[in-house]
């Protein structure tokens, strides 16, 4: 999970690097030894998640695209920094989490809010 920190390495590491280039290397990242994968996890990104591959599926292109692969993974490991862990739940107003909205737009998560169950407005 990419954190409101992480966001310079995230974009380095999404750079068309050589084969003979080191991701971690070029993003500024330390590595972390995965348990259950032969690949490492970027340390310091508040959860790490070890997957294994489960399928990969060829999506059907158009006329003016290439068809493109959908990668489907089995999660094995989930490893959580305890300093997001608030009250036995991970809060993400602590590394407000990254997501990417399209185009060359994201957003960070800031404003958490709760709504109880059957509750109407």
């Amino acid at each position: 999970i990419v954190g409101k920190k992480q966001i310079e390495g995230m974009i380095t590491s999404a750079e068309g690097l050589s084969a003979d280039r080191d991701e971690f290397e070029a993003a500024k990242l330390l590595k972390k030894q995965a348990s259950d994968i032969c690949v490492p996890l970027v340390a310091g990104a508040p959860a790490q998640l070890e997957c294994a591959l489960h399928d990969i599926i060829t999506l059907p292109g158009t006329e003016t695209r290439a068809c493109c692969k959908m990668v489907l993974g089995r999660v094995l490991s989930i490893h959580i920094d305890d300093d997001v862990i608030r009250d036995g739940k991970v809060d993400v107003s602590v590394f407000q989490p990254v997501a990417r909205l399209g185009y060359k737009d994201y957003a960070t998560i800031e404003d958490v809010f709760a709504i109880a169950q059957g509750v109407k407005g």
